[in-house]
């Protein structure tokens, strides 16, 4: 996990973390399976992999799906975003 996130839960088929990232923050480019993104509050986020860049705004409730393979995230709102991924 990123310096920005710490494991919350982990066994063999599944792996939990909450990330809590500032304004301006990046996660460099990973590669990862599918996942989901759980935000905690609301931030916008921008999210680069191979098609290109999207910026989604987060709303606390409302998964996110992310798709498998390489991807970068950073947060280009001016609020800190924390979410469960």
């Amino acid at each position: 996990a990123p310096s920005v996130a710490s494991t919350v839960f982990a066994n063999k088929w599944v792996g939990v973390a909450r990330v809590n990232l500032p304004p301006g923050e990046i996660i460099p480019p990973h590669v990862a399976g599918f996942r989901f993104l759980s935000p905690l509050t609301r931030c916008t986020l921008s999210v680069v992999d191979k098609d290109g860049e999207e910026e989604m705004n987060t709303v606390p409730g409302e998964l996110v799906e992310i798709p498998e393979g390489s991807l970068s995230l950073s947060n280009i709102g001016e609020s800190t975003g924390e979410f469960l991924i």
